[in-house]
């Protein structure tokens, strides 16, 4: 017999005990690490919010949106609406997020009303509504429940669960186009080594890939990068993580490293052809036409099913004035997906440079037509959760649609009621300067199909539109 003393047998109640203190204590540093981080960004867009603050006496507009409101048109709205000096001061709010959704916008929608107190809320939103995203959740009196709401990691854990869940429900993997969210198909690495991943559950791939795509949305693209990178390093043949890498890098400028992860995510995976969209877009963007176009049509033939570069390629040929090329390559795409609206948008911009009307018109009707169905259930949804919690708190309400794009659907959303809501149709005004001046002089891209980012005279009509409806409509002048 051994003379050692026996080692004390830990109790399974005591096990129990540790674990879940364990778990208890992740989740709050978890939450403390949430909440710090939603501090760290600091940008000259909220540094111009907070000296809005400063004017006392001013009526408030919040803007929120996306990537086409964030440092586009809000800067030039303050800027038309104090110039007609109809004894009313204005001070704007620019609150849109490049990338997120509807969703996260909605999400945050009580936290700027808190800090900025505004008088009318302006949304532009919806664009980027592409995948699964946090449903509006009913209303409760439950302190308990409401307090689980509020918690950043139930947030957190609820969206990532919608992201996981919507991948079993769909057959096909969603794609975004240069700011909105993408899903890449599984590499063959990961399906080759999926018992070793499933080995530690909520630990895997999909789980590293989610949280990044969560702090994307979020606009927390330091917590984004880190992420990623761990899913690189779990696995990195999954070209989904470079995909993310690379645009958490283009939403923040560093274009070098954005382009160089993107050509990692080639090399993991050289039949995805969203790394191939993503880099030709790069190049496109840089100026380099002959490099976008050897890029996008290494993603064809990578994947000759998939649009995404069809798309893009058509665009490139378009800004060069190669009409021919982008016709053909327009219509290959609507063949492979024939309820895409932005691909028969594309195709009816075409048609009105060259001065073909009748056939603009055509293509403007079908993607209206593919339109009209409705806006995306989600994006209906937040439209309604937002016009609710702008009532409760006397808000005014502005829905803005998108340039070039028909009002209609927007409104069909409000079709029962859309008493107080103020529309500013931008469709008319937009095209009507496009046929006189030409698509390049108003926008920087084509990304919607029909329409893009503005540039600074693009912004300025956009704005000086907003502007007409607000007098309008609000002030009576």
């Amino acid at each position: 017999m051994s003379d050692q003393p026996a080692k004390p047998r830990i109790s399974l109640l005591h096990r129990i005990f540790l674990i879940l203190f364990g778990i208890c204590l992740a989740l709050i540093i978890l939450e403390a690490g949430l909440r710090l981080g939603g501090f760290i960004i600091l940008s000259l867009q909220e540094y111009r919010n907070q000296q809005s603050l400063k004017h006392k006496g001013t009526y408030r507009i919040l803007c929120i949106g996306e990537s086409t409101t964030q440092s586009e048109y809000p800067q030039f709205l303050e800027e038309a609406l104090n110039q007609r000096k109809g004894g009313v001061t204005f001070s704007v709010i620019n609150k849109g997020l490049g990338g997120t959704n509807s969703s996260a916008i909605l999400d945050s929608i009580n936290q700027y009303l808190s800090i900025y107190h505004p008088d009318m809320v302006v949304a532009m939103m919806g664009i980027n509504d592409g995948a699964a995203h946090m449903p509006f959740e009913p209303e409760t009196f439950s302190k308990t429940i409401l307090f689980m709401r509020s918690l950043k990691v139930y947030k957190l854990a609820r969206l990532i669960w919608l992201h996981i869940n919507a991948k079993y429900q769909t057959m096909h993997s969603s794609h975004r186009q240069t700011y909105a969210r993408i899903s890449c198909r599984e590499s063959s690495a990961l399906r080759d080594n999926s018992e070793k991943y499933a080995a530690a559950p909520g630990r895997g791939p999909d789980y590293y890939a989610d949280l990044g795509e969560t702090y994307l949305l979020q606009g927390k693209y330091s917590l984004a990068e880190e992420t990623l990178r761990q899913g690189i390093a779990l696995n990195p043949n999954d070209s989904r993580f470079y995909v993310g890498l690379g645009e958490a890098y283009i939403l923040q400028g560093k274009y070098s490293l954005a382009k160089e992860a993107l050509k990692q995510g080639i090399a993991a995976d050289p039949g995805n052809p969203i790394c191939y969209a993503d880099l030709g877009r790069r190049y496109k963007a840089e100026g380099k036409y002959s490099l976008a176009e050897e890029t996008f049509k290494q993603g064809i033939a990578a994947d000759p099913g998939n649009p995404i570069c069809y798309a893009d390629l058509g665009r490139l040929y378009q800004l060069q004035g190669k009409y021919s090329l982008a016709e053909e390559l327009f219509k290959q795409g609507i063949a492979l997906n024939p309820n895409d609206d932005r691909m028969y948008g594309s195709l009816a911009l075409l048609y009105q440079e060259e001065g073909q009307e009748a056939l603009a018109n055509e293509y403007y009707r079908k993607a209206y037509e593919l339109r009209t169905g409705g806006f995306n259930p989600v994006t209906a949804s937040n439209y309604h959760r937002l016009r609710k919690i702008l009532d409760k708190r006397n808000v005014k309400l502005i829905c803005v649609q998108y340039p070039m794009r028909s009002i209609a659907p927007l409104m069909k959303i409000f079709e029962d009621d859309a008493s107080g809501i103020i529309f500013v149709d931008n469709e008319k005004i937009f095209k009507e300067a496009v046929q006189k001046e030409g698509y390049r002089v108003y926008f920087r891209d084509m990304f919607g199909g029909d329409f893009g980012h503005c540039t600074d005279k693009g912004n300025r009509l956009l704005a000086g539109n907003i502007s007409d409806a607000i007098f309008k409509e609000v002030f009576g002048r």
